[in-house]
């Protein structure tokens, strides 16, 4: 087993077959080997992650499903965003966060398909959350291609506003959506406002078998 302690103030304990961890994460390979302390006491803290977030993570590492917490009594406004009262846009987006630091693939591919799923079914989007996506993401980061596809295709203009989003807008987001804007009309690495609906425009598997593929073989 490896042990995982998350959060900062009395951190909260997580056990996790090594097994089924180490060959998803390359985080976690790093941290178990050589002559780390992480590796002689097979213990691994996080302190600066929220252990209802890493609980995600592991459920899905034990059963292939991606859960959150999710407030059915929605209160959507004219404007196409969420109120706050719905909190699962952020629990997915901290997900996917933490799958970057874990540095597992099909998890981020996995939460990506949950945030598109509910995009989806309640046709509104948490504009509040941009610049938690590109403070926390890379350039090339797939969640900031679907940020801004959302935001194209089914955006107004109110959504640019510091009122959606809780604070001023995120400088990085405004300047990668103008010059993508300005290039093409078609979307980002999209061909069109649906194509962000089909299987694996946003995932990180490349040539790799689809995280959908090989759970279906599993099973």
């Amino acid at each position: 087993m490896v042990t995982f302690l998350v959060g900062a103030d009395a951190p909260k304990r997580f056990k996790i077959h090594e097994d089924l961890i180490r060959p998803r994460s390359e985080f976690v390979r790093l941290a178990l080997v050589g002559e780390w302390k992480e590796a002689q006491e097979r213990t691994i803290p996080l302190p600066e992650d929220d252990p209802n977030v890493f609980s995600v993570y592991q459920h899905y590492l034990y059963s292939g499903l991606v859960h959150t917490r999710y407030n059915n009594t929605l209160s959507k406004k004219d404007d196409g965003t969420l109120s706050k009262k719905d909190d699962e846009y952020r629990m997915l987006v901290q997900a996917y966060i933490l799958g970057e630091k874990i540095m597992d693939q099909d998890f981020k591919d996995s939460v990506t398909d949950a945030i598109i799923e509910k995009l989806r079914s309640v046709r509104r989007f948490d504009t509040s959350l941009t610049s938690l996506v590109f403070d926390n993401t890379p350039s090339t980061s797939p969640l900031r291609r679907l940020w801004m596809d959302a935001y194209y295709h089914f955006g107004s203009s109110e959504w640019l506003d510091a009122g959606a989003c809780s604070s001023p807008i995120n400088g990085e987001f405004l300047a990668d959506f103008s010059r993508h804007q300005m290039r093409s009309r078609t979307g980002f690495g999209t061909f069109g406002p649906y194509a962000m609906f089909l299987s694996c425009t946003y995932h990180e598997h490349g040539t790799r078998p689809c995280h959908r593929q090989t759970a279906h073989e599993s099973s």
